[in-house]
Order: C-alpha cells, then sequence, then structure tokens
C-alpha cells in the first residue's frame, strides 16, 4: 500500500516515495513531505538545467547551486526555469533517423560522443534478443545509457517503445548532446540518474548493458530496490555482460578483464550470478532466462513477481 505525503511543491495530499531519495536529514525531510509526482517533476528539470547550464556535478558550486534550486522547488518557490524546458514530443533535432531498415547504422557511428566501440560491437545480437522480449508498446528505462549508442539504436528499430535513457557523473553531458543530435523521436531527453540516490522512474521494463561489473557491489541493492519500486508486476529487468557461476569465470579471457577492471577500480569486477539472485529475490524478482550472448557475455532477465 502506497504511502501518503502532503506535498510542500503540490500542496495536496499525494502518494510518496517509497524510499528516501538521499541519504541524510535532508533525504528525510524530503521522503516525509514531498510526493513521488513532485520529485519526478524535479528529476526532469534538474536534467535540463544541467544540460542548460553546461554544469559539472565533479564541481562543488555545480552542485550547491543544483542543491539549492532543488530546495527552492520542492518548497513552491520560483527557481531558475531552464529555455530549453519543452514538453513531451518538442524537441528538435539536427539529425533525423530513419526505421532501422532504411538507412545504414555506420553513417552515424561516427557522431557519437565518448563513441563506445564495445556498445557498437555488441548492440546487433542484444537487439535480436530484445526483440522477442518486448513485443508490446512499453516504456524502458535504460541505466547507464553512457554515449546513448544502444538507445539509439534500440529505439530506431523498435518504434513500438518509448525509450528513456539515463546516466550521471562524467557521462551525461555526452549523453545529452548525443540524444539531442542522433536520437530518434521515441528517446525520451536523458535523466540524471544516480543509483545509490534517485528514485527510479515508473517504467514498463529496464534495460542495462555492461552496468553491473562497472558500478561498485556494494550499490546492488540499492539498483534492485530501485528496479522493484518502478517496475509493474510482469515488467522484466535484463541485464547485459559477463557473469561467474558458482564463483568461475566462463572464459580465461573474462578473467582477464575482470584483472583489468579492479586494476582500474577495485570496486569494479564481474558478479557471481548466485549475488544477483539472490539480489532479485530479495526484491521479489524472478530469474526468467540466462542467454549466452557473444564474447564470452550472458542476457540475463529478470521479472517482477
Amino acid at each position: 500500500m502506497s504511502r501518503t505525503v502532503f506535498c510542500s511543491r503540490l500542496k495536496k495530499d499525494l502518494p510518496g516515495l517509497n524510499a528516501q531519495p538521499f541519504p541524510g536529514a535532508k533525504g528525510q525531510q524530503v521522503f516525509d513531505n514531498v510526493s513521488e509526482q513532485a520529485w519526478l517533476e524535479w528529476q526532469h528539470i534538474q536534467t535540463m538545467l544541467i544540460n542548460e547550464k553546461h554544469l559539472n556535478l565533479m564541481d562543488k558550486e555545480a552542485r550547491k547551486y543544483l542543491n539549492e534550486q532543488r530546495d527552492r522547488f520542492l518548497a513552491g518557490e520560483k527557481i531558475d526555469r531552464s529555455r530549453r524546458l519543452h514538453g513531451p514530443g518538442r524537441r528538435t533535432r539536427s539529425l533525423i533517423i530513419c526505421p532501422a531498415d532504411q538507412r545504414p547504422q555506420d553513417t552515424v557511428i561516427d557522431q557519437f560522443t565518448q563513441f563506445s566501440q564495445a556498445a557498437d560491437n555488441n548492440k546487433a545480437p542484444i537487439l535480436e534478443q530484445l526483440k522477442s522480449l518486448f513485443l508490446k508498446p512499453a516504456r524502458i528505462l535504460e541505466i547507464g545509457s553512457g554515449s546513448g549508442q544502444h538507445a539509439v539504436h534500440m529505439a530506431a528499430a523498435l518504434p513500438h517503445l518509448t525509450w528513456q535513457p539515463t546516466d550521471q557523473g562524467e557521462y551525461f553531458a555526452g549523453l545529452l548532446e548525443n540524444i539531442e543530435r542522433l536520437a530518434p523521436l521515441n528517446v525520451s531527453p536523458p535523466l540524471y540518474l544516480d543509483i545509490a540516490t534517485s528514485v527510479f522512474p515508473p517504467t514498463d521494463h529496464i534495460y542495462a548493458a555492461n552496468v553491473v561489473h562497472i558500478m561498485p557491489a556494494a550499490l546492488l541493492p540499492s539498483l534492485f530496490r530501485g528496479a522493484a519500486s518502478a517496475l509493474p508486476t510482469g515488467g522484466k529487468l535484463c541485464f547485459y555482460g559477463p557473469f561467474k557461476y558458482l564463483g568461475e569465470f566462463t572464459a580465461e579471457s573474462n578473467a582477464t578483464f575482470d584483472e583489468w577492471l579492479k586494476a582500474r577500480n577495485p570496486l569494479s569486477g564481474i558478479r557471481d550470478i548466485e549475488t544477483l539472485q539472490a539480489r532479485a529475490e530479495a526484491q521479489g524478482f524472478h530469474l526468467l532466462s540466462d542467454t549466452p550472448m557473444p564474447a564470452n557475455n550472458q542476457l540475463l532477465v529478470f521479472t517482477k513477481q
């Protein structure tokens, strides 16, 4: 049963958040006094402010500015509105993307900021799986979109889907630029989503490629909690990437990759599927399928019970 709060922004009783959006006294204050609707509105406005004002969230002053704007917005006060804050379907593109079967995909490859060769290599085999997983019109929340290459490719090939890309930190500015220039119109403006602190927006299914082995293992509970709060019963949660089984790598190349990941960031590393299953089941998910993919990767599909 959803909890109700008297929303400080919208001045009426509305469904509240399922959890604190971030730690500390301020996070508790938001949890106690802000509705889910108002918080999601703020996340959209925050994304536009970051884009319009070219904010670097590694900069302390930028974070301070956003926190001040957040507090004013949630209190019902005036804030700095972005000039680029358009409603759905009102964005303009500098490049029109045609349906996937009418254009060569390679024509846009060199136009991506922060282009990822790995994302380009795996997009086709992943798409073949998504075609059978997402047969009906639906909203797809992509976690860790990076450059947005998968968002552009999948949404163009699956026009019945509405694709919501997200990312955070150093990747967000490039994602905003790429989606604005290159994406088809069934891709929504990117949202800034930090797994540790953000409230996941409601969606029909969730997709994440090469995210679980990059993020710290300590954030796995937050990932599954966020997914559980966003998905309806029957919603799918899809993870692509390399995994271990009973502590064993599926290939020597994955063991080498794991060493490289940990040398780059000790908190990264290829995860055990048993750990993911335990975290998933704790939040009401069931492993629906585990499909082998090229280059010693897997596509795991969980469904919310």
